[in-house]
């Protein structure tokens, strides 16, 4: 295994790959290279609906939950030769409460598959990501029932979408960055702007070696401050939470190295931006080792 890459050096080379795709073909117009195709996926007790097809290159998806037991789409690339069953056993795994089935579910979700990012919103509340997929076959699934004890394991909503053709469309432009990473001798934590304009598309990059992770927002209670969610993270009963629990929006897992763009609905105010992921080493939540900060929306 190679030595771990500085924070800096793995950022630019996302930024480099971004860009690879932001910038027009020679040739092309400007209204040509602005096309980027848009996937509509609805969540919700009718199950997840989702076209089946898409084109290569980078692609939005939209994403509408009509129900508060939906809301968590996510999108993942099956490895070479891996087994679906086994990748949503790793999965319910790494949702466990149990700090060695964390670990172990991690390992394994890593092994089989390749996380994208995707949407957490809620109700009424549409959100959206941009990813930039190569050919192949891909799988958008609802997060929510592999947490969700009460969903069958191979009963979880997941639809299958198949990219071909010619690769279009550009990367939005993202007005802020959020990254996820290891500070050396500090633990891992969130570099990001300390204000974010209400709707702007936000570039979402996971740095961490070996660490899945994700980008969760909510809004926090007024008075509350990023001590407050710091207690609530490393409290033993997870009492006095200083914002909803169960009303987030932002991006679920992304595996290292990958990034994603997103809009949330995100209303002005002060809003905590957390991880509820378990760590891949000890399996406890990374949230509590300080991955957690405060951000105002403008």
């Amino acid at each position: 295994m190679s030595a771990r890459k500085p924070l800096t050096a793995t950022l630019a080379l996302a930024t480099l790959f971004a860009a690879l795709f932001t910038a027009p073909a020679a040739g092309a117009t400007p209204e040509r290279a602005a096309a980027r195709p848009t996937v509509e996926v609805t969540t919700g007790d009718g199950g997840l609906a989702a076209p089946s097809t898409t084109r290569p290159g980078p692609v939005a998806f939209r994403v509408t939950a009509t129900d508060v037991k939906s809301g968590h789409v996510g999108l993942v690339r099956l490895r070479e030769g891996a087994s679906p069953t086994a990748f949503r056993i790793g999965l319910r795994k790494a949702f466990s409460d149990e700090p060695a089935e964390v670990v172990e579910g991690n390992r394994e979700v890593t092994a089989q598959a390749e996380l994208l990012g995707g949407a957490l919103t809620l109700p009424g509340s549409p959100g959206s990501f941009t990813q930039v997929l190569r050919p192949g076959t891909y799988h958008l699934l609802e997060y929510r029932d592999f947490q969700d004890p009460g969903v069958p394991t191979g009963q979880e909503r997941i639809r299958t979408l198949t990219v071909s053709g010619a690769a279009h469309g550009r990367l939005p432009e993202a007005e802020a960055t959020v990254v996820s990473g290891a500070v050396p001798g500090i633990g891992p934590r969130f570099r990001a702007p300390r204000t974010l304009r209400a709707g702007a598309p936000v570039r979402v990059v996971n740095t961490m070696r070996g660490q899945v992770n994700e980008a969760v927002f909510h809004k926090l209670f007024p008075g509350k401050t990023d001590a407050d969610v710091h207690r609530f993270f490393t409290a033993p009963d997870w009492e006095d939470p200083p914002f909803d629990p169960y009303a987030n929006v932002g991006t679920p897992p992304l595996s290292p190295g990958r990034s994603t763009v997103i809009r949330m609905p995100l209303t002005p105010g002060d809003w905590a931006l957390v991880t509820w992921v378990g760590s891949a080493v000890d399996g406890g939540k990374i949230a509590a080792q300080g991955m957690h900060t405060v951000i105002t929306v403008t």
